[in-house]
Parts: structure tokens; C-alpha cells; sequence
């Protein structure tokens, strides 16, 4: 069973958490003793080689003080020359002994103090006590002899003393001198903890604190220096921004402890400073739109330089008061790369804590940052050009190659289809030769995009050349194709290319498909059966064949019909419905002019609009109101003599600049007659030069080129007809005057009266009672044998009704033979049964 410390109890629980502390808080005081330790052993040791060497000094001299007392009683015989030797025998006694006991811990300085002893007890035994009793005993003395052996022997001791001192000399020397070349040597390979001498007050003390320092600042900077290389390759192998900035908030948490950071990336597009990234979280009021409106407000980029304020209590803040805090200070440095800000970075900490060295490290980790996202951009700027076309912003044919691979291998396994939709603009060749290169790059990028709205975003679109594109479709058979396809055929017979005032329409497309692994195991494989199938339909590839190919036929001629119709109809719609609203005051001046005409209405226009005008004409003609359609050509050669005062003129021109038109204002100003112009173009010559202006200018032509007049026309027409049947409404013009207008025709017969037709007076047939029937011929019979019925259906037989041969050949006849007789069919004449 796994050991958990929940399963003990609270008091051993406390005791197992409480461990790991202790354990620390162990460590650092033996730590903390052990440096003790280390600092008062030296100290010991310094001050013990001060105090042998302070002995050694007082050796010394007492020697000299002893062998000086020596030749003062040898030269004068005076025995109190001889208290200075006693006394310093003793002194020389004190001072060996301290040495000794200063120098017992010491195994190679102890054998140097007992050899000093030795040679004093030498000198004193051998020369200084026998040549003093000899001069007491008043013996014969060498006195030269006795004064260099003398010296002899004091050199000796003394080049012993002196050794030892040098030895503890070199002692006090050496030691620290020895550590601080090792210490030398350990931070030049990179170990920045060797020993250093103790702190002291002489000179080497002041060397030992200083190389401290020193050590102290290199090893700060190699840790900087390995920190920024950290980060700088952090950054180089970052792969996109927020990963920089990610790694930029960390470095400059770890390095400066900041209180806050805030990453602004400048957005050019919307020319704001967007708050990226932040080390802690932003405020509630500006964390839903963490942004500087203005980027200039950021005095950091608006002087390229840092700003800072090193206590926001007293120094001026920033303009841009975004989250500013409120207390300490707070350093913004910009982002700039290559010379352009790209950014800018704003660090809060305690009051006046961004030192000079700071800013140093600080432009460091910047620049280094700045420049990793210019790489980055420039980066992904050479992927897009490289996988992306910049005319159409579709991926080109290299992208499509590495991940049509991809999504075949994974189709493989899958086990599931992919499709392959080969698309080409009709005609393409014949748009550049006509609108030029400009214009088909236009149709090329309206047609990416409109082909990029159809299809679906797991759908990839690519342009593989020129004006051939491809769709490619994952998990999608032949009939999904076939839908795609179709949704892409008719989007793009609806789109519409702008050039000048006019527009293209109605471009169609050629589209072949395929599908993996149903017509190829590879990428190549795929995409020749797809080209193969779009040959089969192409109108200029009718040579290729269908081969096991599904297949998207090109759009049959009634279908496009029908498309181009319910388009002209729907542009044509559209254009009266803009009539509608444009109608203001100049209708009704028009039609007033109308209206009070005491002559005739003329109207006239040239080519389309003269038709548009005869139409109209004949409107006016027929509600009542005399008009006729002048032809603009005819009049210049003799028709203007047609034009009287008190007529109306009627001109349709939509450009309002046709030259025909232009130059009959001369006769109409002269004869004074009011000019009715109806136009698409209100700041034409006609226009300027026209009484009542009435604009019907359209948007667009239904023409698919842009050229032949449809639209145009029908909203002449449409205008036309609207002043025709307000101006039928404004005379109360009734259906009887339209009859007396229209007397033959289908219309005329619908609209004909019976007293119109009928006979009164001496024209209705009729005979006196009883009257015989002519000689030689049979009652009721006609001049042809055939019998006459009379009204009643009867025949008409002598004496009950009798008609002169006159009164039968003439209108009774007539009468009869029409079929109009009192009861209809009854009455027309027809053969005797």
C-alpha cells in the first residue's frame, strides 16, 4: 500500500511539514558557524604571527642590549655595565618562551624557535659568561680575539632570529598573497567561489574586500551575460509573437523583479497601442479594451527614447494614463526595429529604482526582443510570398503540392475521399485584349473572392496559373463536388466587375473534377484526371474525353438564358423602382407644360430613344393630346418647318449630348416653344439648354457588356408613359373619347356601341302587309333559289310577307347577312332545309 501523509495523524503531519524547514534553517547556521569559525581561526592565526614576530623583534634587541653590556664591562671593568646583560638574559629567557608556546601548533616554525634557543645558550655559555668571569679573575685577555669571536657568535644568533622572523614575516605575506593569486586563477577559468584573506585593517585586507568586489561584479555580469543569452536564444527560436512576449515578461521578472510589466504591440492598421501581454493582470475598466488610442499619447514612441518617472507622486506621468500605477515609479522603453516602433514596454517598481546599469541591461533585452520580431515578421512575410498569390491572396501551386500530399496521406488512412475541383474563366484571354491587363487583374481577384465566400473554410481554394484555379476538398465524394461546383458556377454568373462607369457581368466558368482514389492514388494522378475533365467541357478543349471522370458540363445555353433574363429583369426592376424615388416638382412642371399645350406634343430623339419616342408619341396621340414624332435628322433636312409656336417638344437623349438633338435648340429657342427633356445626364448641353429636366438615369445596363441600351430605354419608356397617364388623369379624358380614337381593331370592336351599328329611319328593311312577291320567284326565296325566313324564324310565303327586289338587295340584306339580326344566329340567311 503507497505511504501518504494524510494517513497520519495532525501531530505527526505538523511535525513531517515542519522537517523540511528545520532542515534549512540547520544548514544555514552551520553555515553561518562554520564561517565564524573560518574568520576567527584567521584572525587567531594573523594575530599569532604578529605576536612572534613582535617577540623575534624583542629577542633581538635584547641580544644587542646583552652583548652591548658585555663590551662595556670588558673595555672599562666596571661591573655595573654589566645590569643591562642581566637584565635583558632574563627578557631573552620571557621572549623564547612565548615563542615557543606561540609556535608549538606550528610543526616547522617550532624547530627554528628551539634552534634560536640553542645558539643563545651557545653564545651565552660559550663566550659571554667565560669572558666576563676572565676579566673578573683579572686574567690575561685577547681582547681582539675575544671581541670577534664575540661578534662571531652574536652574527650567528642573530642570522637565526632573523631567520625566524622572515619566516613569520613571510608568513603574514604570503598566506593572503598565495590566496588571492589562487583566487586570481580559479576566476579566470569561471569559478567565481575561491577563498579569499580574511578582512583586515592593513593593506592586504583593503586588496582582499576590493578583489571581492571585483569577483562580485564579474560573476553578476556572467550571470547577466548568460541570463540575456538565454533569452536571445529563447526568442531566436520562438515561433510566433506571443511566445516572445511571453518569454520577454518572464526574463524581465527573474532579472528586475518588477511589480508589473506591460507589452504594447503597435497596431498600424487601427493606429492604436495594444496591451499584449501583462505580468499581472490589468484592472476590470481597461482589460475589455486594453488599448492606447493614440500611439502618440506614449511619450516613449512619440520621442523614440525611454521616459521615465521615478515617483508618480511628484514627476509629470505620461499623457497615455493606461493602468498607470499609483505609487513608485514606472520606466517605458520603445520597441524599434530596423527604425521603425513596432511597440513599447513599460516596467513598475519601487521609487527611483532604475539605475543607469538597469537601463543598460534593460535596452539589452529589448533590442533583443525587437529585433527576434522583426525577424519573426519578415519571416512569415517571405512564408506568404513564397505559399501565397498577391494578386488573388489565394495559396499558390507550391502550398497546394505539400498539403494536397498531406491531406491525400491522410485521406489514405482514413479511408475517405478527397476532392479536387479544376476551375477556368471562359474567355479570360478575350478580357484582357479588351478591358486590358488592369481590369483582368480585377476579374481575377472578384473571382477569388467570390469562389473563397462559396466554399466552406475547411475547403482550400488555390490559383494554380494564370486564370486556372483549383478547390480542394476533404471528405467529399463525386456529388459533393458536384454541389461545390455548382454553388461556385452560380455565384460566379452573378458577379459583377467594375470598370469605369460601366461593368462586366455574366462571366462563366469551366469546371472539372475529380476524386482521390476514385480517379488517382496521387497528387499528379488526381489532378490530371481533373484537367482531363476540364478539357471535356472547355469551349476551347471540345477534344477530350470523359474518361472514368466525373464531370461538371459547362452550362447549357437555356440555363444561361434563363439567368441572363431574370438578370436584365432584375436590373431593369431595379432602375423604375430608382425612378420612383427620384420623382420631385420638375414631373409635375413637365406635365403642366403638357397640359396647357395649345398646339402640338413633339417628340423626337436619336436612335434607341427615337424609338422610346415614337412609342411615346403615339401614347400622347391616342389619350387625346395631338402629337408626332420628329426624327432629329429628318428635321435638319426640311421637318423643322413642322414646328409652329404654341407645340411642345418632347427630347429623349440619356447622354444629353447628341449632336442632332444639339443642334435644333436654335429653332426652338426662336419659335419660342418649351423644351421637355428626359436624361440620364442633368449637366448635359441639353439639359442646361431645357425648360423642365427630367432625370432617369440608371445605375447599371442589363446589357452583360455594359453597352447595348436596356435599362436606359425602359426608364425613357416608363417615364414616358407616366406623363402620358397623369396627363389622361389631369383632362378627365374619358373611355367614350378613347373609343372615338380607336374605331377598328380588336380594341375598336370591344369598345363599339349598338347605335353605331344599327339602322334608323329609311334604312330599316321593311314591307307593306300583303304585298305580292315578284313574278317568278318563289315566296321567302332569294335571288339565289334559296328561301327567306322571316324574323320569326318563318318562311316568307305569299300572303303573310312580301319585300321588293329593291328592299332585298339592299339593306335588309346587308342587315342579315352580318349575323346581327334580332335573335342572332337566327337571323342570318342560310340555305332552305
Amino acid at each position: 500500500m503507497p505511504f501518504s501523509i494524510r494517513h497520519l495523524k495532525i501531530r505527526d503531519q505538523v511535525f513531517l511539514a515542519s522537517l523540511p524547514p528545520l532542515f534549512v534553517l540547520l544548514c544555514a547556521m552551520a553555515l553561518f558557524f562554520y564561517a565564524y569559525w573560518v574568520e576567527v581561526t584567521t584572525n587567531r592565526s594573523s594575530q599569532r604571527t604578529q605576536d612572534s614576530i613582535v617577540r623575534t623583534e624583542s629577542l633581538l634587541r635584547h641580544l644587542t642590549e646583552m652583548h652591548m653590556g658585555v663590551l662595556g664591562y670588558l673595555f672599562t671593568h666596571q661591573s655595573y655595565l654589566l645590569r643591562p646583560y642581566q637584565t635583558s638574559a632574563s627578557g631573552v629567557g620571557a621572549d623564547l618562551s612565548v615563542l615557543e608556546e606561540l609556535e608549538a601548533d606550528e610543526p616547522d616554525h617550532a624547530p627554528q624557535v628551539a634552534r634560536v634557543r640553542a645558539e643563545v645558550a651557545r653564545w651565552t655559555d660559550e663566550w659571554a659568561s667565560p669572558t666576563v668571569q676572565k676579566v673578573r679573575r683579572g686574567e690575561a685577555l685577547d681582547l681582539a680575539q675575544a671581541l670577534a669571536d664575540g661578534q662571531g657568535r652574536l652574527d650567528m644568533l642573530r642570522a637565526a632570529a632573523l631567520v625566524f622572523l622572515t619566516w613569520s614575516v613571510t608568513r603574514i605575506l604570503a598566506e593572503p598573497v598565495l590566496q588571492l593569486i589562487e583566487a586570481s586563477e580559479r576566476v579566470s577559468r569561471g569559478d567565481f567561489g575561491p577563498s579569499l584573506p580574511p578582512p583586515s585593517k592593513n593593506e592586504f585586507g583593503v586588496l582582499s574586500q576590493s578583489f571581492s568586489r571585483m569577483m562580485r561584479a564579474l560573476r553578476d555580469d556572467r550571470e547577466e551575460m548568460a541570463a540575456l543569452s538565454r533569452f536571445s536564444d529563447g526568442v531566436a527560436q520562438a515561433t510566433s509573437e506571443r511566445e516572445i512576449y511571453d518569454l520577454l515578461l518572464h526574463s524581465l521578472r527573474d532579472r528586475f523583479h518588477p511589480r508589473q510589466v506591460i507589452v504594447f504591440k503597435l497596431d498600424r492598421t487601427a493606429n492604436v497601442l495594444e496591451a499584449e501581454a501583462t505580468l499581472v493582470p490589468l484592472p476590470e475598466k481597461v482589460a475589455a479594451s486594453p488599448v492606447i488610442e493614440d500611439p502618440g499619447n506614449c511619450k516613449a514612441v512619440r520621442m523614440r527614447r525611454p521616459f521615465l518617472v521615478s515617483d508618480v507622486t511628484l514627476d509629470p506621468v505620461c499623457p497615455a494614463k493606461f493602468a498607470a500605477p499609483s505609487e513608485g515609479s514606472y520606466y517605458c522603453r520603445p520597441l524599434i526595429a530596423g527604425g521603425n516602433i513596432i511597440g513599447a514596454v513599460r516596467l513598475e517598481g519601487p521609487e527611483d529604482s532604475w539605475t543607469a546599469e538597469l537601463e543598460a541591461l534593460l535596452e539589452s533585452y529589448m533590442s533583443t526582443a525587437a529585433a527576434s520580431i522583426s525577424n519573426l515578421r519578415a519571416l512569415e512575410a517571405m512564408k506568404q510570398l513564397a505559399i501565397v498569390d498577391t494578386l488573388t491572396g489565394l495559396h499558390n501551386r507550391r502550398f497546394l503540392k505539400d498539403y494536397a500530399l498531406k491531406q491525400i496521406a491522410m485521406a489514405r488512412r482514413q479511408e475517405r475521399r478527397l476532392g479536387f475541383i479544376t476551375i477556368d474563366i471562359d474567355h479570360f484571354k478575350g478580357f484582357n485584349d479588351k478591358y486590358g491587363h488592369e481590369v483582368g487583374d480585377r476579374i481575377l481577384r472578384q473571382f477569388a473572392q467570390t469562389v473563397t465566400r462559396v466554399v466552406r473554410d475547411a475547403n482550400l481554394a488555390t490559383r494554380l496559373g494564370g486564370e486556372e484555379f483549383l478547390v480542394l476538398l476533404p471528405e467529399t465524394d463525386a456529388n459533393g463536388c458536384m454541389a461545390v461546383a455548382e454553388r461556385i458556377r452560380r455565384a460566379v454568373t452573378r458577379m459583377t466587375v467594375s470598370v469605369g462607369d460601366k461593368t462586366i457581368s455574366q462571366i462563366t466558368v469551366s469546371l472539372g473534377i475529380a476524386v482521390f482514389p476514385d480517379h488517382g492514388s496521387s497528387v499528379e494522378e488526381v489532378l490530371q484526371a481533373s484537367d482531363k475533365a476540364l478539357y471535356a467541357v472547355h469551349p476551347r478543349r471540345r477534344g477530350g474525353r470523359r474518361s472514368g471522370c466525373a464531370i461538371i458540363p459547362r452550362v447549357s445555353r437555356f440555363l444561361m438564358s434563363l439567368e441572363i433574363a431574370r438578370k436584365v429583369l432584375e436590373i431593369e426592376a431595379r432602375a423604375l423602382a430608382e425612378l420612383v424615388d427620384r420623382l420631385d416638382q420638375r414631373f409635375n412642371q413637365a406635365l403642366e407644360f403638357l397640359f396647357s399645350c395649345r398646339g402640338r406634343v413633339v417628340v423626337t430623339g436619336m436612335g434607341k430613344s427615337g424609338l422610346i419616342g415614337q412609342k411615346i408619341s403615339a401614347t400622347f396621340s391616342s389619350i387625346g393630346t395631338p402629337s408626332f414624332f420628329l426624327h432629329p435628322a429628318e428635321a435638319l433636312h426640311g421637318d423643322l418647318g413642322s414646328l409652329v409656336r404654341n407645340d411642345v417638344l418632347v427630347a429623349l437623349s440619356y447622354g444629353g449630348e447628341t449632336e442632332e438633338l444639339l443642334r435644333l435648340l436654335e429653332t426652338v429657342k426662336r419659335l419660342a416653344i418649351p423644351l421637355v427633356t428626359l436624361t440620364g445626364n442633368e449637366n448635359s448641353t441639353l439639359a442646361a439648354a431645357s425648360d423642365v429636366v427630367i432625370d432617369v438615369g440608371i445605375r447599371q445596363e442589363a446589357c452583360p457588356l455594359g453597352l447595348a441600351p436596356t435599362a436606359s430605354t425602359t426608364a425613357m419608356l416608363a417615364m414616358g408613359d407616366a406623363l402620358a397617364m397623369a396627363l389622361l388623369e389631369k383632362r378627365g379624358f374619358k373611355e367614350e373619347e378613347y373609343a372615338a380614337l380607336h374605331p377598328a381593331g380588336r380594341l375598336g370592336v370591344k369598345l363599339r356601341r349598338v347605335e353605331n351599328v344599327m339602322h334608323t329611319g329609311d334604312k330599316v328593311p321593311s314591307v307593306e302587309p300583303c304585298t305580292r312577291m315578284p313574278e317568278g320567284r318563289e315566296p321567302g326565296a332569294q335571288p339565289d333559289g334559296r328561301r327567306l325566313h322571316d324574323a320569326r324564324g318563318g318562311d316568307h310565303r305569299a300572303g303573310r310577307a312580301c319585300y321588293t327586289r329593291a328592299q332585298l338587295d339592299g339593306g335588309a340584306q346587308d342587315y342579315f347577312a352580318s349575323g346581327r339580326g334580332p335573335r342572332g344566329q337566327a337571323g342570318r340567311r342560310r340555305p332552305h332545309p
